[in-house]
């Protein structure tokens, strides 16, 4: 495996969204995040991360956070894999790589050049040794509508408008509609009113909580609109459930 060539980059936006490289690059992030979409797979690339380009391989990639990463352009004739990203395993050996970089970037030295080189050696060992341990996923899935989700869950009693989770995702409202939509079949609004409803249920079993009290935990807006949208969504009240819980 030789080494070509290496780069720090700080990146806002990416210039060229859609890319390909003509040789092998690693990516290793050290602050920040970016998306990446590639032979089929989708994923976050986030701090402590790395992902694996291919020669000719396309690639589309969107900046999340402002990102910090080491690019190194090599040359291998091992088979890397097919999955794009890299999860150390070992957190405190690729952290102290990293440390290693930034110390680098402060001063110069005369073998600064093989400095890097030993450092990016190390970092593919740890990738072989490990193996690769990717949260990329096949198309069908996408780990940033899985981000999605999880924000749902955080702030499931909120009335958070949708925009604002796809803000925070880092792209637009519509390509976060689609995005979800094509992996879920549903839209983000039918998959909020879906888990709001399941934590309502949760709620309903617990026989002392009124339904005016379980209304904004479940992030609707007062007890009519709950009792509304839960009868068009399961055929019945929440009082109809509860006492059918109860007779059960």
């Amino acid at each position: 495996m030789e080494l070509v060539v290496w780069t720090k980059v700080y990146r806002e936006k990416f210039e060229c969204e859609d890319n390909a490289e003509k040789e092998h690059m690693l990516a290793l992030v050290k602050s920040g995040s970016f998306y990446l979409e590639t032979g089929g797979y989708a994923c976050s690339i986030g701090a402590g991360e790395a992902a694996i380009f291919c020669p000719g391989q396309k690639f589309h990639r969107e900046v999340k956070e402002p990102v910090t990463m080491y690019l190194f352009r090599f040359k291998t004739g091992k088979n890397i894999g097919h999955y794009p990203k890299i999860v150390f395993r070992d957190k405190e050996r690729i952290n102290s790589t990293l440390r290693f970089l930034a110390q680098l970037d402060e001063v110069t030295y005369h073998n600064d050049f093989a400095c890097r080189k030993s450092l990016f050696n190390d970092i593919m060992t740890q990738y072989f040794l490990e193996g690769t341990a990717p949260d990329a996923v096949m198309p069908g899935t996408d780990s940033l509508v899985e981000e999605a989700k999880k924000i749902f869950e955080q702030y499931l009693h909120e009335k958070t408008p949708l925009t604002d989770t796809a803000q925070k995702l880092g792209i637009s409202y519509v390509h976060f509609i689609r995005r979800f939509k094509q992996s879920t079949g549903v839209t983000p609004g039918e998959y909020l009113t879906k888990i709001r409803l399941e934590r309502a249920k949760t709620f309903l079993a617990q026989n002392d909580m009124m339904i005016k009290e379980i209304a904004p935990r479940c992030g609707f807006e007062n007890e009519y609109y709950f009792s509304n949208v839960f009868k068009k969504y399961t055929g019945m009240t929440p009082s109809a459930f509860r006492k059918q819980l109860v007779t059960v």
